[in-house]
């Protein structure tokens, strides 16, 4: 298991995944949030780009950002 701590200000946990052949990226902040990469970097963004459109939902739906 490798731990990110990038320019995004959550916590992401990067896990190699044997049945997916890839990495799966993960913020234990923000449940539910997860994402799929064939490297770790694109497994990154990938989860950066989810991040940003479950922020506009909850924002959408006037909830409050983690």
């Amino acid at each position: 298991m490798i731990t990110y701590l990038g320019p995004f200000k959550y916590r992401i946990i990067l896990t190699w995944s044997t049945e997916d052949g890839g990495y799966i990226a993960v913020v234990p902040g923000l449940r539910g949030l997860s994402a799929f990469g064939e490297t770790p970097e694109k497994a990154v963004r990938e989860l950066q780009a989810a991040a940003e459109l479950y922020f506009d939902v909850l924002q959408k739906d006037g909830k409050d950002i983690p």
